[in-house]
């Protein structure tokens, strides 16, 4: 005996919002994740230089892939043509800004002569401020915003070997949030 199951507008219309929550939801995780269904981590992008350094810059397995990474400021590292970010991920839980950590250069191709006084008059020469600004991220100069946590998007673009103390990725901004 065959079942007839009868579906009135009711039943039809939740069915049809549950087939767009779903298709939302798997949308999103489908972002979260890269094309391999895989996130990449901090050490990940580390563990995978390529053997061709051209001054101490060197290229990555992942390079042209995009990247979501939390991570606050370094009050640590000096801030030039970017910013220092400490990672924070599943290996790097515990982070002091104002000491040395595990952190990438997220920088900006728009921004690189932003430093420019001929280009740009009004250069205050805080780098920091000028790139949250530039992202539209909500901070507060006046206080301490090397506390707040960050979600840094962008391009990895290679591994720079060139600091004194250690490789760090490259990552070319798309967006910052906080």
């Amino acid at each position: 005996m065959k079942k007839i199951i009868k579906l009135n507008n009711k039943k039809i219309i939740t069915l049809i919002i549950s087939l767009v929550v779903l298709t939302y939801i798997s949308f999103e995780i489908y972002c979260f994740f890269n094309k391999n269904n895989e996130i990449i981590y901090y050490n990940q992008v580390l563990n995978s230089m390529l053997d061709n350094e051209k001054n101490g810059f060197y290229k990555s397995a992942y390079d042209g892939q995009t990247v979501k990474w939390q991570a606050k400021i370094s009050a640590y590292y000096s801030q030039i043509t970017g910013i220092k970010f400490c990672v924070i991920d599943k290996e790097h839980q515990t982070i002091n800004v104002n000491n040395p950590c595990d952190w990438f250069w997220a920088f900006s191709d728009e921004l690189m002569d932003s430093d420019d006084t001929k280009n740009n008059p009004d250069w205050d020469g805080l780098w920091v401020n000028y790139i949250l600004n530039y992202y539209e991220v909500p901070f507060n100069k006046n206080t301490n915003f090397y506390n707040d946590i960050y979600t840094i998007e962008g391009v990895i673009n290679g591994i720079d070997c060139a600091s004194k103390d250690q490789c760090v990725p490259n990552i070319n901004i798309i967006n910052i949030t906080k």
